[in-house]
């Protein structure tokens, strides 16, 4: 790979990485010709799909003349120590992405609806030529020193005449948390995804949370496909109703419930900018200094949340130490009754755990905390800090806040507890210790491959502990195989996949899912996000080989799942592949009824008539012939009989 000091085709001399992905680097460099300093985005793609694919990147971008859109200067491909180097030279914008402005504390109200509106500006001018951005998240918008905002990273950006969302492996790829319903199921896409994204960072820029918070990438499927979206004023008292109304509108599951177009979202942000209009804007309240936040359970629920930046874990609340140089007080009760299962206020307490346990799982999860923050330190000072129900509700708090937020490590912080009150043979600790290294295994991207062997002894000690059929053991074994389905390349970069490489891929992770497979369908439900990813990819990977009998099978299974899971049908690509997959099995009277079904819903989509459209017509031509060669044939055997 380049190193600092390189120059490429005697011009770009790169200085200091500013960011690396999967794919390569972003660096500081200097335009020797021009004498000016850029930004050079480097990569070293494994197939000329993938360079393709880099260089597309450049000509998106580059064809943009925008302010608010970072300019593309110069795009090539060099021979490096004898594999193809692709670079793309680009302004270099000097300022703090919304990301890190985020992590600092909730902006100004007025300042936010700025940035949005040139967010807009920067969308407006890619849908006019035809193009999705597909990434819009804090990361990818920097405020200059200036106050100008620039659109970063048109990586995954596609022309909006696609017929489909999904790349040639069958994946999506995008940001989860910003990801529209529509992306989800892999289908086409406009700009109106990119409204839904800004729906979502609208939602954080206002209120310091996100609109659908689940853990988990099956979590956050099912919330942005199904789940009524928060209103944002019942986490930030005093937005402008207009503000509700606008992040709702954007954040509809149907595109054409949206607004159309990015001028409109602008005119409407424009409103909420005139005193007149906004009368409301919300109060902010100051920042108390790190350590002295406003205690939980006193005040309102924005003062007790002010003191820090929005997406933060809530801190588990501890026992004041007393001052120095003074005895710490008695405790307040002290228990008499010699069962603690009958002590009334340990009773008392567990109704309360119990009562905030049974929450439905999509409640809200600020007010799922904060009812826990009230309980914990009455348990601490009653029961002790080791006590088992102590450390029940201290659970419950972290589950809750990782689920959140992946990146909190107060549940990992607590295993050593967990171990120690409960037992490492506990449900809780399994629990615990599975959905943690599942999550790296599968969705992590600190060093997942080092996660799996630990997770094969959780897995072998669940399955002892509480059965080979128990949810633990199964999402765990789940988790297991889809991080082995991951591919590495050396330094733990994960690898994409290129079109020479996908049936040996397919082959490979048919391995893998295989053993699993049956026993997920034993013991989860239908409407399990993890078994449908398994069966999912099982269902891709047998058609991918031509294995048309078993993707028929596994298909027509995962139907049913997907409609609980997602509350619909699958995608048209997914459905031609079912389809497919039926008639070249043997069933060329089926797959005709299936192809027809689907012509009819290609056709009522909206827009121009999709691409498929011309590939279903052949495919029922061809199996329309099988179908009458088969009648013929088995109206000639019963002549014979």
């Amino acid at each position: 790979m380049a190193q600092a000091g390189d120059v490429l085709e005697g011009r770009y001399q790169l200085e200091s990485v500013l960011g690396s992905g999967g794919f390569g680097s972003v660096w500081h460099g200097r335009d020797l010709r021009m004498k000016r300093a850029v930004a050079v985005k480097t990569g070293l793609p494994e197939t000329p799909r993938e360079v393709r694919r880099f260089i597309r990147e450049a000509e998106l971008a580059g064809g943009l003349s925008q302010p608010n859109i970072t300019t593309i200067h110069d795009v090539g491909q060099v021979d490096w120590n004898g594999r193809a180097l692709v670079y793309i030279v680009m302004e270099l914008v000097r300022g703090d992405d919304l990301r890190s402005l985020l992590r600092r504390g909730l902006p100004d109200f007025r300042d936010s609806v700025l940035w949005a509106r040139q967010i807009c500006a920067a969308l407006g001018a890619a849908h006019e030529a035809g193009i999705v951005h597909r990434d819009i998240k804090p990361a990818n918008v920097i405020v200059t020193e200036a106050g100008t905002v620039k659109v970063l990273d048109f990586g995954i950006a596609k022309r909006q005449a696609s017929d489909t969302d999904l790349t040639g492996e069958g994946v999506v790829i995008g940001s989860f948390p910003y990801m529209a319903p529509e992306r989800w199921r892999g289908g086409a896409v406009d700009g109106r995804a990119d409204l839904y994204a800004l729906g979502c960072l609208l939602m954080e820029l206002w209120t310091g949370r996100l609109p659908f918070l689940g853990g988990t990438l099956h979590e956050l499927l099912a919330q942005h496909v199904a789940a009524r979206p928060p209103v944002p004023s019942s986490f930030a008292p005093g937005l402008p109703h207009g503000a509700d109304q606008l992040v709702l509108d954007l954040l509809a599951k149907d595109p054409s419930h949206r607004p159309p177009h990015a001028r409109e979202v602008a005119r409407r942000l424009a409103l909420l900018a005139e005193p007149s209009r906004a009368t409301a804007a919300p109060t902010r309240v100051q920042d108390t200094p790190r350590g002295q936040d406003t205690p939980q359970g006193h005040g309102t629920p924005a003062q007790g949340r002010a003191g820090r930046p929005p997406g933060a874990a809530v801190p588990s609340p501890e026992p004041a130490a007393p001052p120095q140089g003074r005895a710490a007080p008695p405790p307040s009760y002290s228990p008499t009754v010699a069962d603690p299962a009958t002590d009334p206020l340990r009773a008392a307490l567990r109704r309360r755990l119990d009562q905030i346990q049974a929450l439905p799982p999509d409640s809200d999860v600020t007010e799922y905390l904060e009812l826990l923050d009230a309980l914990i330190p009455e348990a601490q000072r009653e029961l002790g800090p080791d006590d088992p129900l102590t450390t029940d509700a201290l659970l419950s708090r972290a589950r809750r806040a990782w689920q959140r937020d992946p990146a909190d490590t107060g549940l990992s912080r607590l295993l050593p507890k967990l171990h120690r009150v409960f037992g490492p043979e506990d449900r809780r600790t399994i629990d615990a210790r599975a959905a943690l290294l599942g999550y790296r295994a599968f969705l992590g991207a600190d060093h997942p491959r080092e996660a799996l062997p630990e997770l094969a002894d959780v897995i072998e000690l669940a399955a002892r502990v509480l059965g080979p059929y128990d949810t633990v053991t199964l999402h765990a074994r789940a988790q297991s195989a889809l991080g082995q389905c991951r591919r590495f390349g050396q330094g733990g970069a994960e690898l994409p996949l290129s079109e020479a490489t996908l049936p040996a891929e397919a082959e490979r992770r048919r391995a893998i899912l295989e053993p699993v497979l049956a026993d997920l369908g034993r013991g989860l439900p239908e409407h399990d996000p993890l078994r449908w990813e398994v069966h999912r990819l099982a269902a891709s990977d047998a058609y991918l080989m031509e294995d048309y009998p078993r993707a028929a099978r596994l298909y027509d299974e995962l139907l049913p799942l997907n409609r609980a899971v997602l509350g619909t049908d699958p995608a048209p690509e997914v459905a031609l592949r079912h389809a497919r997959s039926v008639g070249e099995a043997g069933e060329p009277g089926r797959a005709v009824t299936m192809l027809a079904e689907l012509n009819t819903r290609l056709r009522a989509l909206p827009g121009p008539t999709s691409p498929l459209v011309d590939v279903v017509h052949q495919l029922q031509s061809r199996y329309r012939r099988r179908a009458r060669r088969q009648s013929g044939e088995s109206r000639s055997w019963f002549r014979l009989r």
